[in-house]
């Protein structure tokens, strides 16, 4: 028998010997032409060139990728993030109310023999799927992989060759979705699987390693969060430095990386993520070495998940109009998410510096809820 939808529940009724109802909420994260979809890049792939997508409230922050088609994103109430969208080298995005407009400008016949496409395969893989969102793309654009390991097994390695044998850099994108540009050149992606029970678990380090952090004490689970997840370390092999001020290049270099930046090379330790930080608007680059306060450590982590409205209480802490204004909308976000919840006191503290207790425990509960 058929599911029959009847007020955004799934039931499904089976008439022998008796009739037996089952039911289950449908997830829809987007619709196409009256279609709904599973998760929006199912929706983008489906579309057709001038489709309108309109989200649902199950859309969640997915990463997307869109290319060689132009289409409208209806955001509507649900808090998408332009974002989290990936563009290829021909798309633009313009918004128009709470509509994302992608345009995709197709090359005319001036410059299509220079619009060059390159062949983008896989070779195929024993326990688990791979799927390419192009089979050929031009340079610049942005390519989707979704990889999908069978029962029992995991993802080994997932590795994009170009035709000189060198490695091209991948973009984990969650859920089995990674991204790539596309170069020159034409790519050959190759994936292997293993058993899950093969896959060696990595030694979870704990914070009672460091000898000035107390073992089951407040700060305790947060340093053995960002030094499992090699957002943080110690200053040295048995110390932490949890009262130790945080710099504001250290808060650049680290929300670099976590993006997939290379923050590797440059003039000094922290110039690439300096450069990051400027180009995609998370700061303007000055004074790497000043501490970090703790309304510019929220400010920079409520612009990397694109400046969402805040609606937190700011009223309950005594010191909220010392807030500076630039910074009241992310505090709020803050407040209202958990990423600050002040001092126990009545006191948020938003000028005085971020210690690296305090930015390890607020890049926990940023990573967990951004994942």
């Amino acid at each position: 028998k058929r599911f029959t939808i009847e007020d955004g529940v799934a039931v499904l009724k089976i008439t022998k010997f008796s009739e037996l109802l089952l039911s289950g909420t449908v997830t829809s994260a987007a619709m196409v032409n009256g279609e709904s979809y599973p998760t929006l890049q199912a929706a983008i792939d489906a579309a057709s060139s001038g489709d309108t997508i309109v989200l649902q409230p199950g859309v969640g922050s997915e990463k997307v990728s869109v290319s060689r088609k132009s289409l409208t994103i209806d955001v509507g109430t649900t808090g998408y993030s332009k974002d989290n969208i990936s563009l290829g080298s021909r798309c633009r995005m313009s918004e128009d109310g709470s509509k994302l407009v992608i345009t995709y400008k197709k090359p005319s016949s001036s410059d299509s023999s220079t619009e060059k496409t390159y062949a983008v395969s896989t070779e195929k893989s024993k326990n688990g799927t791979v799927k390419l969102s192009d089979a050929k793309a031009a340079k610049g654009d942005t390519v989707t992989i979704t990889v999908k390991p069978d029962d029992g097994y995991v993802l080994d390695t997932l590795t994009v060759i170009d035709a000189d044998g060198d490695e091209v850099k991948l973009k984990d994108k969650g859920d089995g979705k990674y991204t790539f540009t596309m170069p020159a050149s034409k790519i050959t992606v190759e994936a292997t699987f293993v058993l899950a029970t093969e896959v060696e678990q990595p030694t979870q380090p704990t914070s009672h390693l460091f000898a000035d952090i107390a073992a089951g004490s407040w700060i305790d689970t947060a340093v053995q969060y960002v030094y499992a997840n090699g957002l943080m370390t110690g200053v040295s092999e048995t110390e932490f430095a949890p009262s130790a001020a945080t710099n504001r290049a250290m808060i650049w270099t680290i929300l670099a990386r976590r993006s997939g930046a290379d923050t590797t090379g440059g003039a000094n330790w922290y110039e690439k993520g300096q450069q990051w930080a400027i180009v995609n608007g998370i700061s303007d680059g000055s004074n790497p070495s000043g501490s970090i306060t703790r309304e510019q450590l929220a400010v920079m982590l409520w612009r990397t998940v694109g400046c969402p409205l805040g609606a937190g209480d700011l009223s309950a802490f005594t010191d909220a109009s010392s807030i500076s204004d630039y910074a009241v909308t992310a505090m709020q976000w803050a407040v209202e998410t958990g990423l600050m919840t002040g001092n126990g006191s009545g006191i948020l503290a938003p000028k005085a510096g971020a210690t690296r207790a305090e930015t390890a425990a607020m890049l926990m509960r940023f990573c967990e809820a951004n994942q």
